[in-house]
């Protein structure tokens, strides 16, 4: 897998499991347009030789011990509006995407395998964008991963 697919099957699997939810590469070019929206972001790439009884790989049973790991965020943005409900849909969001992480770590069989361990910042509560756009915004955090040399 290329850094590129990874990005693209987590921003497809965020929008596909959240009714209503565009993702960026189908959405308008009108971020105010576009929401609810999820963008995926690869923050970090790296190649590690595992120890298969590490905590997070020990439901994977590898041919290999050299794993790719991309971390990977998933930026959500709401209208607004009204903060209290943008706030309330941002949380049902990440709350309902992290228990589809323990129930496919696949991501839809369009990754090997994602963790099941994830983080979510809600900070800041709000970005202003250059075109003038204002969203309520969150951040998940997951790990995709795929088997070297498969």
């Amino acid at each position: 897998m290329t850094t590129e697919e990874v990005a693209k099957a987590a921003e497809a699997w965020a929008a596909s499991r959240i009714v209503g939810l565009n993702s960026y590469e189908h959405a308008p070019r009108s971020l105010k347009q576009a929401m609810p929206l999820v963008l995926a972001e690869v923050q970090r790439k790296r190649v590690q030789n595992l120890n298969t009884s590490e905590a997070m790989f020990q439901q994977h049973q590898f041919q290999q011990t050299s794993v790719s790991l991309w971390d990977v965020n998933l930026l959500f943005m709401v209208d607004p509006a009204d903060a209290w409900t943008a706030s309330q849909i941002l949380y049902e969001m990440t709350d309902a995407l992290g228990d589809e992480l323990g129930k496919d770590p696949t991501l839809g069989e369009r990754v090997s395998f994602a963790s099941e361990d994830y983080e979510v910042s809600f900070d800041p509560p709000e970005f202003e964008y250059s075109d003038g756009t204002i969203a309520r915004v969150a951040t998940m955090t997951i790990t995709v991963g795929h088997q070297k040399g498969v």
